[in-house]
């Protein structure tokens, strides 16, 4: 589905989970995660004689949030020019020297995904995956919590993939029942994502 079955050209939007760095194509990383990588990292470096991680951070967290909001712009030359001078910032605050673990941790992230950050501003996907997030509670997190787990490792591995399955068909605008008369019909590929967001797929 995120490989070799992920049309060409379409953007992958996904946090900064590692299992993502071996996909090949077009990756845009969640600005929600690294916006809470920046908050998190600040603990410890909450003064401003702790400069300069203090301040480093605290402009970390505020492009992240207006990346964010410039990324709900409607795509065009305005928004183009802005993500353009935001990627500026961030390059200039690259090269801040910040000295804590959790400071320069960010750092390096920002710097290992550089060409992950920006498709927001170019093709118009989303900068996070909330949409993946918030598909997954009620399917993962919300069952774990009323049924206790699986108490099989069979349960626990049908799980996630029913869940992907249902929440991938509901993206796409295809119920349960047809994507089953689909696989029993022997479509290779029951999903239409032609249907779906333009230029993205969602994990």
């Amino acid at each position: 589905m995120l490989g070799k079955r992920r049309p060409k050209g379409q953007v992958l939007n996904c946090d900064g989970g590692t299992a993502f760095n071996a996909m090949g194509g077009k990756i845009q990383r969640c600005w929600v995660h690294i916006l809470r990588k920046a908050v998190q990292a600040q603990e410890g470096w909450e003064h401003p004689s702790d400069a300069p991680d203090w301040r480093g951070l605290r402009a970390a967290e505020k492009l992240s949030h207006r990346i964010l909001e410039t990324a709900r712009w409607p795509q065009g030359e305005t928004k183009a020019a802005e993500g353009r001078r935001l990627k500026a910032w961030a390059r200039r605050w690259k090269q801040v020297e910040l000295g804590g673990q959790e400071a320069l941790a960010h750092q390096k992230f920002l710097g290992k995904h550089w060409n992950e950050l920006w498709w927001w501003a170019e093709v118009g996907v989303d900068a996070h995956n909330n949409v993946a997030e918030q598909g997954l509670r009620p399917l993962i997190a919300v069952k774990r919590k009323l049924s206790w787990g699986s108490r099989i490792n069979s349960g626990a591995d049908r799980t996630p993939v029913l869940a992907n399955v249902m929440q991938t068909g509901k993206m796409q605008g295809v119920t349960l029942r047809n994507l089953g008369k689909r696989a029993l019909q022997g479509q290779s590929n029951p999903f239409q994502f032609e249907t779906g967001p333009p230029n993205s797929v969602r994990q």
